[in-house]
């Protein structure tokens, strides 16, 4: 029986950082998937199949907080890290 890696939405408007975090969380063993906006996280997660999400507090837009507010009001989301 093979087990499913556990999948992590990486929110960041940042791609630099986005791909050194989505490098190490792979190594950790994770399956990771990057939007770059709070919107495009929210879209994401609505399709489905995540365990986990980290989300950046600053970003242009719709930022980490209220991107969270909106996760939070979602029936069983995931649980969430918010980081700076």
């Amino acid at each position: 029986m093979t087990l499913r890696a556990p999948t992590l939405l990486y929110i960041d408007d940042d791609p630099a950082l986005a791909r050194l975090v989505e490098r190490g969380l792979t190594r950790a063993g994770f399956a990771v998937v990057h939007a770059g906006s709070g919107s495009q996280g929210l879209e994401r997660l609505a399709q489905g199949g995540i365990d986990v999400i980290a989300l950046d507090q600053y970003m242009p837009g719709l930022d980490g907080i209220e991107t969270l507010e909106r996760i939070l009001q979602i029936p069983g989301a995931p649980p969430v890290s918010l980081t700076r």
